[in-house]
Parts: structure tokens; C-alpha cells; sequence
């Protein structure tokens, strides 16, 4: 096993034992822009956050956060649930930030990162 191998295993095994939930929304493309795509996803995975109760959530800052904040707002306008407040963080200030990226690469990765994550996730796919 290489270095960087056992690295990845290393840092997977750390978030597996977090005992997080991790929620992986899927969005076709089908031909449409990425940001059309990301939206849909965001706005689903507000809505959904909205009626577990969560009560506060922390995204990661990108060039996209203006258009993030607007996506949000109207889904929890839209909601059934209490809301909840939300910002932009960048990833040195807020190190949980880390999380869902290595989630996200162990899924995309697929094999046995995949499988050593599969417990904590639950995937939506979106129409």
C-alpha cells in the first residue's frame, strides 16, 4: 500500500469513526448548466435538512456563495419546517467542513472507499 494510500485509509477511518449521517444529493446534468444542476440539489437538500430539525448549517465559501445563499433562502422559504440559520465558512476556519469532502471523494472514488463510507450515506437522486 502506498503512502498516499494509507494516508486516504487513514482519514476515511477518522471521519467512519465521527459516527456522522452524510446525505448525498445527485443531479443529472442532462445537458443543462452545472449551476442549474447544484441549485436543484442544494434547494432539495435544504428542504430535506429543514424537516430533520437541523438547526444550524455551514457550507463550504466558493466563488458561489452569493447564488448559494439566494438558492437557500427560497427553499426555506418554501418549507414546511421551523428553519434555520446558515453561512459560508472557509474550510481553515471551520475544520468540519472537512468532512463532507472526504465523504464525497471516498463515494466518487468508489471500491473500497466507497464501501468504508457506505454506512454513513444516504443517496438522493434527484429527477
Amino acid at each position: 500500500m502506498s503512502h498516499d494510500s494509507r494516508r486516504a485509509h487513514e482519514i476515511i477511518r477518522g471521519v467512519v469513526a465521527l459516527d456522522v449521517q452524510a446525505h448525498l444529493y445527485v443531479a443529472r446534468l442532462h445537458g443543462r448548466p452545472e449551476r442549474r444542476a447544484r441549485d436543484e440539489a442544494l434547494a432539495a437538500m435544504v428542504t430535506d435538512l429543514d424537516t430533520m430539525g437541523v438547526r444550524q448549517l455551514w457550507l463550504e465559501s466558493c466563488d458561489q456563495d452569493r447564488q448559494d445563499r439566494h438558492v437557500i433562502r427560497a427553499a426555506l422559504m418554501a418549507s414546511s419546517g421551523p428553519g434555520f440559520p446558515f453561512r459560508h465558512a472557509l474550510p481553515t476556519s471551520e475544520p468540519m467542513l472537512w468532512v463532507p469532502d472526504v465523504i464525497a471523494w471516498a463515494w466518487g472514488k468508489g471500491g473500497h472507499h466507497r464501501k468504508a463510507v457506505a454506512d454513513l450515506v444516504e443517496v438522493h437522486t434527484l429527477p
